[in-house]
């Protein structure tokens, strides 16, 4: 599923993982605050729906147990299971059981109060509620998340890291020299320099990463059961991909990155919150930038 796990392909020729439109099956909620949501699901997933924050589809509504039901696609074929809820899981009618129901497209699933419709990805109703969803998370340049994206999706990473006791690595990254950039090449190679920024980026995280623009030439980082010095590695070898990729370019300068990063055990506080994380990450990247740009720094030493 993609809302949740992976980071989505840059809008530009650099990016070899863009997707198109409409060839996915997915889940559209259909009622309620989640009205609009829609799941993208990918070969293999086995995804859990219900009211806890750790599933992968959380349905805030008083009639959705913890863990409802679970969604499972196997290339073609998609089944939805019952896990013991408490009022059950119905397709249409029908109510399945913990054995399973393969979903045809079209079909509406009631998950206590929630109504959400299946769609097989061949339609052009899945085409409208994947393009909707791209526009409401993504950023429309790199085709990276975009800002309040990341800080919905962090905010779940955090408790997920918490309940599996591991650590979380948290970067702000920032271009080096982006404004001379714009001043001599001009703000159509600072628009491209960009776009390669997010697709080295993409390209080189890892699948359960997650990557965001969150300013003008900025971007947010998060890496799941990550220590320091692993996410200062990464980084520092992203920036060295980056540099080499530019350099290779006639069409645009040499591009590298500043990078700030700080980790969830790290801190003081006994459970960090994003402002944490953004607070001490920018002060690392302000000292990176500060002592000489193009370096990734892990601490304020």
């Amino acid at each position: 599923m993609n809302k949740d796990k992976a980071c989505p392909s840059a809008a530009t020729e650099d990016l070899e993982h863009t997707r198109l439109a409409g060839r996915e099956p997915g889940l559209v909620v259909i009622s309620g605050t989640e009205l609009g949501e829609f799941y993208l699901l990918d070969d293999g997933d086995h995804l859990i729906i219900g009211r806890d924050t750790r599933c992968d589809i959380v349905l805030h509504r008083p009639a959705v147990s913890r863990e409802h039901a679970s969604v499972i696609r196997q290339g073609e074929q998609v089944t939805l299971r019952d896990m013991g809820s408490k009022n059950g899981v119905f397709v249409g009618e029908e109510r399945i059981a913990n054995t399973g129901r393969v979903l045809r497209d079209g079909d509406l699933v009631t998950i206590g109060d929630a109504s959400i419709k299946y769609l097989d990805g061949r339609s052009p109703e899945s085409d409208y509620h994947e393009r909707s969803y791209r526009m409401a998370t993504q950023d429309p340049l790199t085709g990276t998340y975009n800002r309040r994206y990341f800080r919905e999706s962090l905010q779940k990473l955090l408790l997920d890291s918490r309940s599996r006791n591991q650590c979380l690595s948290f970067a702000l990254v920032d271009l080096d020299n982006f404004k001379q950039v714009n001043d001599r090449w001009g703000h159509d190679v600072g628009d491209r320099v960009l776009q390669l920024a997010a697709s080295v980026l993409t390209q080189q995280l890892r699948q359960n990463d997650l990557l965001a623009r969150i300013g003008g030439e900025e971007f947010a980082v998060a890496l799941p059961a990550t220590g320091r010095e692993d996410a200062v590695k990464l980084l520092d070898q992203i920036n060295r991909a980056l540099a080499e990729r530019s350099n290779a370019k006639s069409s645009m300068p040499r591009v590298t990155f500043s990078a700030g990063v700080v980790t969830t055990d790290e801190l003081s506080m006994e459970q960090p919150g994003q402002d944490d994380l953004f607070k001490a990450a920018d002060q690392r990247l302000y000292r990176a930038k500060e002592t000489g740009r193009n370096r990734i720094l892990g601490d304020l030493s």
